[in-house]
């Protein structure tokens, strides 16, 4: 992706190439809509987390712009093989996690409300 995540400091000594690891993303909204086999998500968070397994245990932060832009670059990139994404929100004090595919992002999503 466009930045390097950072790593606390036990860990900035590991075996692992820089740049180099699986990597789990977070995005947060305020809201989302789906329709017709596509989710939108409304009042979208302008950062997305990043972060890692052991036995890096990278974490960090990208623009979601950055998120989006990434998206279809590199070996094995999100284009070529959609991650699977976990949709999980709480009406009230319930929380209702939901397991997808994302194709594709749209460029929408950016600074929407």
């Amino acid at each position: 992706m466009a930045t390097e995540p950072t790593t606390s400091p036990d860990e900035a000594s590991s075996d692992a190439p820089a740049g180099d690891f699986e990597a789990l993303f977070v995005q947060s909204a305020r809201r989302v809509t789906s329709f017709d086999g596509a989710i939108t998500l409304h009042e979208l968070a302008p950062s997305t987390l990043i972060f890692s397994d052991r036995p890096d245990r990278i974490v960090g932060h990208l623009t979601t712009k950055q998120f989006i832009e990434g998206w279809g670059h590199g070996e094995n990139s999100f284009l070529d093989d959609p991650p699977n994404a976990v949709l999980s929100f709480s009406i009230t004090t319930r929380v209702h996690p939901r397991m997808s595919s994302s194709p594709s992002p749209t460029r929408g999503w950016i600074g929407r409300g």
